[in-house]
């Protein structure tokens, strides 16, 4: 019992202010997220794509890339002009003006800030330089578009947006607001501070070894709290709350109050970083992606002729890609994403994948899998509709009767795969969406009753850890002398 108190006491020292402060920090991550830029928001303020200046082929472009592999085939405009961005796994991008086939240059100074003006309407009134990180651009998904133009922005909000120099894409947008609530909530939630979560291996390792220590330190103090009340009352009978005084008591009550909520706060909270180490992926294989395509997206660009303005004139991106063996076109602006497919006299259609041409690609990816059912998900769906880590709209289901029973998503505006759960990732849902973020039927959608549950349990939570806090010190003090 000594060794477990002494284990529990010394964790406690070390990361009771670090629970405090994720207690804390969670509470106004509810109301205030981390910044991100949507594709609804980044195309509502972009320019559309000049269809009528194409001139050359996307088999032309892709020729001239110096590498052979191609994951994505993106159109998008860059300084009123159209080009290809070529994305090819593990390797830089490469971008192509759709005009006259030369090779993009790192864009200038000048043309971001023209870029930056238009997208806001309002005057840049500063510009630095080749930003490769800073706290709001530090997450893996921006690595192909570094080196950043970072532009502020001259108006209330002390707005400042990330464009890209390798594609003049605007890729991130913050505000005072969110940057000021952010510096308390998400990069001390997630112990997010640039320098740290810039090296992914690092940052992940970090975050769920002290998650895992602090783990094992609530779970001591939660069977400690009750061996020693159920000593106490043992001892003096059944009206003793708790044998300690002054702040220890404060602690054990509510820990034995609170405690089993705490845990299971950080366990699920611990779940966010698994990454695969104790559940399953929930992303398809490239070569499932690439069976379920059909075709590769040289072999769809090949088979998809030069673009015309109709139906495309509203485009602020297209992508190409397959679904099943047919080409496709995603085309992206304000209002979504859209497909569309060839006709016979090889003219754009608008076009929305039916079940069985989602079942023929699944059978392509899943060969094995047997399909027992495909069916649209509903707006109630428990493990689609999410608080966090929701699939979005207009998704289809495909069943399979495999021995991990794995569903596959698809989104049917885009004809991607967005998920692939399988038995272990729907008991994760509970573990992760459920505990952390209270994520349950019936009270998820019931607000204010969510808030005031969860901010009332966070609130407890944070009352117990600075009781900690204070104990802590205070051993702490008592060791220097």
């Amino acid at each position: 019992m000594a060794v477990l108190v002494f284990l529990h006491r010394w964790i406690g020292i070390c990361l009771c202010l670090m629970f405090a402060a994720w207690f804390a920090s969670g509470m106004i991550m509810i109301y205030v997220p981390f910044p991100s830029l949507s594709e609804e928001d980044r195309f509502a303020a972009g320019e559309k794509i000049d269809i009528g200046a194409i001139a050359i082929s996307p088999n032309e472009a892709l020729s001239k890339q110096a590498h052979s592999l191609t994951d994505r085939l993106r159109l998008i405009n860059i300084a009123g002009r159209p080009a290809y961005v070529i994305h090819a796994n593990a390797q830089p991008l490469v971008s192509i003006y759709a005009d006259d086939g030369t090779s993009v240059a790192p864009l200038s100074a000048e043309t971001a800030q023209q870029i930056g003006e238009h997208f806001t309407s309002a005057i840049i009134k500063h510009l630095d330089t080749s930003v490769m990180f800073d706290q709001w651009v530090v997450h893996q998904q921006f690595d192909p578009y570094r080196p950043f133009y970072r532009l502020h922005i001259a108006d209330t909000q002390q707005t400042v947006l990330y464009i890209s120099q390798q594609t003049g894409e605007v890729m991130q947008q913050t505000n005072s607001f969110e940057r000021r609530w952010n510096t308390v909530g998400a990069i001390v939630h997630w112990i997010y501070p640039t320098v740290i979560r810039k090296n992914w291996a690092l940052w992940d390792q970090l975050v769920w070894w002290l998650s895992l220590i602090g783990i094992f330190g609530a779970a001591l103090g939660l069977y400690l709290g009750i061996v020693r009340l159920r000593r106490a009352r043992n001892e003096k009978s059944f009206s003793v709350v708790s044998p300690f005084t002054g702040w220890m008591r404060w602690h054990h009550i509510l820990g034995l109050c609170i405690g089993l909520f705490g845990f299971t706060w950080i366990v699920s909270g611990w779940l966010s970083m698994d990454h695969g180490r104790l559940f399953s992926a929930p992303d398809p294989t490239l070569t499932q992606i690439d069976a379920f395509k059909g075709m590769s997206v040289l072999d769809a660009a090949a088979r998809i002729p030069l673009l015309t303005k109709q139906p495309l004139a509203d485009a602020n991106e297209i992508e190409y890609t397959a679904l099943a063996g047919q080409p496709l076109l995603i085309m992206k602006n304000a209002t979504g994403e859209h497909l569309f497919a060839l006709d016979k006299l090889n003219n754009f259609r608008a076009y929305r994948p039916n079940a069985s041409d989602v079942s023929l690609a699944a059978t392509a990816a899943w060969p094995n899998y047997p399909i027992a059912d495909v069916t649209l998900v509903s707006p109630e769906d428990n493990y689609a509709h999410l608080r966090e880590r929701s699939l979005g709209k207009d998704v289809m289901r495909i069943i399979f009767s495999d021995p991990a029973a794995t569903w596959v998503h698809v989104d049917l505006n885009s004809a991607r795969i967005v998920s692939v759960m399988d038995r272990s990732l729907r008991v994760y849902r509970w573990l992760f969406n459920g505990l952390h973020s209270l994520d349950f039927p019936g009270l998820i959608n019931r607000r204010p009753l969510w808030d005031i549950t969860i901010l009332g349990l966070l609130a407890l939570g944070l009352c117990f850890c600075m009781t900690g806090v204070v104990i802590g010190f205070r051993r702490l003090c008592n060791c220097i002398k």
